[in-house]
């Protein structure tokens, strides 16, 4: 029995032995890790202060923040998608004289990037505190690719918006938000009966995915200085923007599918009473929008773009822009035709603006158009001309072409001085040099007087892109109005050895 008490005894002392062992291991281990980072910082420092030529070292404090602020923004506005290599953390830890540096200088923070995907505890308080009151811009993304097609089960539904919460005592500090989030995340940040200070912010970029967001589930946000306007559905922001909205001058909406309430995006663009520049990318379901009266009193240029098969003229047939001066129409679907009812609304759209200068018509089928030269009757005023990827080119400078007896004060579009073009084709060529060369200044001065000329024609196009024929053509066409007529584009630089003489070959 004594040598049963004494092995239980002898066992004790041991494990307490490998207790103590084992405790002063870790402790060691510890010790360990501590020396080889320690290590690696003075391997850095003294293979930093050898090299023979390091102006960084020796500059003033001023000039290495502004060294620092320029590098942090570069990487700031090369990569919207992702933290930037250069951030205000990256410097600080190259040495000590850059962290001293980087925490004395709250301009090099005001650009905060929060990824959902990757959370990292307290940034955003660490971030603001070090920002000090400058105002910050903030990009909160998912950090995932985007879904082929947007559906409620997508991948950004996945991505856990918890952290955004922490931006809500902060936001009256955001001068600049963009939102790349699940329609989930936005009550968790404006939550629902709420009205969010946002004092400091200027532009506001919001693209949710999901559907059916009810507007009365985000609070409000009342932002007087916010002046600039992206998103991508404006529909359930509504209610959101409400108090914000006066002041506005730039609208960038989006493509998406399809608008959740596509009713009350009329109204939304008549509260905007101050808008000067308006982007509208129009979704599958306009044909639910009503005809409700749109009028944009100081829009000077205005945006619209279709690509669905539908109608649009429900929202931009009321629109009126009396101030509007560059109109831009893309219609980028072969598929459908441009309809008759889209000319009418569209002439109606230019009736109304008489001091129009630019329009721009992109990727439409002109040759779908019936009596397309009779919008141009009511623009008077225009003075530059865009036709970029268009079927049918060359029918319509056809129409807009004067007859040989006309006068340039009877011409369509008197002022007309600029053509811009981009994909012309072979049987655009003839139409377009017959064009120029009945509006430009004749060499001889026989037109002389108060009219207006083509002065420039812009082509967007390569010698390559023709045909033998349609390069004979547009060469012999050069040397025709080069005199008087400023080409250019990639063909400015085509001379010919001896000049065509001859008129331009009539169909």
């Amino acid at each position: 029995m004594d040598d049963i008490d004494h092995d239980v005894e002898r066992l004790a002392r041991n494990d307490e032995h490998i207790g103590a062992i084992q405790a002063s291991l870790h402790a060691l281990q510890g010790h360990q890790q501590h020396l080889v980072e320690e290590n690696a910082k003075l391997r850095s420092n003294i293979a930093a202060k050898s090299v023979p030529n390091a102006p960084m070292r020796t500059l003033v404090v001023e000039l290495c923040s502004l060294i620092f602020a320029f590098a942090v923004c570069a990487n700031a506005e090369a990569n919207d998608a992702a933290v930037p290599e250069c951030s205000p953390l990256d410097l600080a830890h190259v040495c000590r004289r850059w962290r001293s540096i980087v925490f004395d200088s709250p301009h090099l923070w005001t650009d905060l990037r929060v990824n959902l995907s990757k959370p990292r505890l307290n940034l955003i308080p660490f971030w603001f505190q070090n920002a000090s009151a400058v105002p910050l811009r903030v990009s909160v993304f998912p950090g995932i690719a985007r879904p082929p097609i947007l559906t409620s089960s997508n991948p950004f539904k996945k991505v856990d918006p918890a952290g955004i919460k922490d931006l809500v005592p902060y936001l009256h500090r955001i001068q600049t938000l963009s939102l790349h989030v699940h329609q989930s995340a936005l009550p968790l940040l404006f939550p629902r009966g709420t009205v969010s200070d946002m004092a400091q912010l200027e532009c506001l970029s919001i693209h949710h995915h999901g559907y059916i967001l009810d507007e009365f589930e985000i609070g409000k946000i009342h932002a007087p200085r916010l002046r600039v306007l992206r998103l991508c559905d404006p529909s359930p922001f509504a209610n959101m923007l409400f108090d914000s909205l006066a002041k506005l001058k730039v609208l960038r909406i989006d493509k998406i599918e399809f608008w959740e309430y596509p009713r009350r995006v009329p109204a939304l663009l008549s509260s905007c009473v101050e808008l000067e520049d308006v982007s509208i990318v129009f979704p599958r379901n306009l044909y639910l929008t009503g005809p409700d009266p749109v009028v944009l009193p100081l829009v000077s240029k205005l945006t619209l773009e279709w690509r669905f098969p539908c109608n649009p003229t429900p929202i931009f047939s009321s629109v009126r822009a009396p101030l509007l001066r560059d109109l831009t129409f893309t219609h980028n679907n072969p598929l459908a035709s441009f309809s008759q009812e889209a000319v009418t609304t569209l002439q109606d759209l230019i009736q109304s603006s008489p001091l129009l200068t630019t329009l721009t018509l992109v990727g439409s089928n002109l040759t779908s158009i019936c009596e397309l030269s009779s919008i141009f009757y009511h623009a008077p005023a225009l003075e530059e001309l865009g036709l970029v990827n268009c079927h049918g080119t060359g029918r319509l400078l056809s129409d807009l072409s004067p007859a040989e007896w006309e006068q340039p004060s009877t011409w369509l579009c008197p002022q007309l001085e600029r053509i811009r073009l981009a994909g012309v084709r072979d049987n655009d060529v003839r139409s377009l040099i017959s064009f120029v060369s009945r509006r430009m200044k004749p060499v001889d001065g026989s037109l002389a007087g108060d009219g207006h000329f083509i002065k420039e024609v812009i082509i967007d196009s390569r010698i390559q892109d023709f045909s033998t024929q349609g390069r004979m053509l547009i060469l012999r066409g050069l040397s025709i109005i080069t005199p008087t007529v400023k080409v250019t584009g990639p063909l400015d630089h085509i001379h010919l050895a001896s000049p065509f003489n001859s008129p331009v070959p009539k169909n």
